[in-house]
């Protein structure tokens, strides 16, 4: 039984698991104490930088990130130097591009306003967002190579510096500007650990090929879309109930929303053990192989989460309560319908994974950018025949319904959706891993 459980707790699955609960948790710690211990102003200056600073980490992970996973994890490792020395050079090229088109912004809004908070922001987000590349190419170069342990100390290290630092600040009672200086350093603090242990794999990395810099480019313009899209489609009700229907509407969304958040955790690592996992597979084992894993992989996800999604619609007043206090009462029926959504999701995310993985990009971009205008239209129909947000939840529902099928019409050929084969495959690996961790 213990050497059972010794090797469950060794697994990359576990590592991925644990990666996300950790930093999930410090990031929820970090956010609580930063709210309790800034103004609302300060702590308004300090959401707006880390929105920036987010969206630059965003973008170079869709341009550089994605593609270095995918390419490095199925490709021949002779190769896998030039591939990340020909990524480093995009994520430098970006980080540029980005800090530059930030710079122009925040210089004419500065000059506009005679606000020095915006040549403060400059300052702090061109030295992060530079300082942040090794420990960004350490997450990525060790989750190409399933090395998700070392994934778990990069991220959680980060995450765990950063979280001293907010306790300093709200312990001695420190103003905004300590934020940004804990922030710093440990971005610093982090990639100087991933440089000395060489786990962000940059040794020689100006030695890039014009060919992998071409590669990784074209796939990066889908990949960087869809996740640009996919942010947009999750931040779009938000906005729209913010401009139509006011703000006690938007909180009363955002409870059954952070509960939503809670659910992702765990399929979100999930993915991120998934997505290397299907490249090497299919370019060791074939077509039959990945299909296998697929099915392996998605229907475990799917098994995993279903008893989660139907706990949230069972227990939908009480989550609520939870998170939100009585005065939230009113959005549990918003919650039930969100329960109803989290159990197609699993097999969404897995077939956009999947169409990445296959090289079709630039579908996975196109469904994105099609589900986020339809629910747009749905949004706006909702708020228009109803004015309620539990209908806004149920245009989701569709929005969600048919970005699944048309990934699974993309899919049809390489990957016939036959739902009995993925539940089937899905009970295997949950009873497998049972058996590592128990006696039958």
């Amino acid at each position: 039984m213990t050497s059972k459980l010794l090797n469950l707790l060794n697994s990359q699955k576990f590592y991925a698991f644990t990666g996300s609960v950790v930093g999930a948790a410090f990031s929820l710690l970090s956010f609580g104490l930063l709210a309790r211990s800034l103004s609302k102003a300060d702590f308004g200056l300090w959401t707006f930088f880390l929105t920036v600073f987010s969206f630059s980490e965003l973008v170079m992970n869709g341009l550089a990130g994605r593609p270095l996973i995918k390419m490095g994890s199925e490709g021949d490792l002779k190769y896998q130097k030039e591939l990340i020395s020909s990524a480093f050079r995009i994520c430098i090229r970006t980080s540029l591009g980005i800090s530059i088109m930030v710079a122009i912004t925040f210089l004419i809004i500065w000059f506009i306003t005679n606000d020095l908070f915006y040549i403060q922001l400059l300052f702090w987000f061109t030295s992060c967002s530079m300082l942040s590349i090794p420990h960004l190419f350490a997450i990525w170069t060790n989750s190409m190579q399933i090395k998700f342990q070392r994934v778990t100390l990069v991220t959680g290290s980060m995450k765990f510096f950063f979280m001293i630092g907010v306790i300093i600040v709200y312990v001695f009672n420190l103003g905004l500007d300590w934020v940004y200086i804990f922030f710093f350093l440990s971005t610093l603090i982090t990639s100087i650990i991933s440089l000395i242990f060489g786990w962000s794999n940059l040794k020689g990395a100006i030695h890039y090929s014009k060919r992998y810099v071409g590669k990784i480019f074209n796939f990066g313009k889908f990949s960087v879309g869809t996740m640009l899209g996919s942010s947009a489609l999750s931040s779009s009700d938000t906005f729209l109930i913010m401009a139509f229907l006011g703000p006690e509407a938007v909180a009363v969304y955002n409870v059954p929303m952070r509960i939503v958040n809670i659910y992702d955790i765990p399929l979100r690592s999930l993915v991120q053990i998934a997505y290397p996992t299907l490249s090497k597979i299919r370019n060791k084992l074939g077509s039959n192989g990945f299909l296998k894993e697929f099915y392996t992989s998605s229907g475990f996800a799917f098994l995993v989460l279903l008893p989660l999604s139907v706990s949230i619609f069972v227990f939908a007043e009480l989550l609520v309560k939870i998170i939100g206090g009585d005065g939230y009462v009113e959005a549990a029926p918003l919650l039930r319908v969100f329960g109803l959504y989290l159990v197609m999701t699993p097999l969404d995310r897995f077939g956009g994974i999947a169409l990445d993985v296959l090289n079709k990009p630039n579908l996975n971009f196109k469904k994105m950018m099609i589900m986020l205008f339809v629910n747009v239209v749905g949004d706006l129909l909702a708020i228009y025949l109803s004015g309620g947000v539990t209908y806004i939840a149920i245009a989701s529902i569709f929005t969600l319904s048919m970005g699944t099928f048309m990934t699974y019409y993309y899919l049809r050929v390489d990957v016939p959706f036959k739902i009995t084969l993925i539940l089937l495959a899905g009970k295997e690996e949950l009873l497998r891993l049972s058996r590592k961790l128990f006696l039958f």
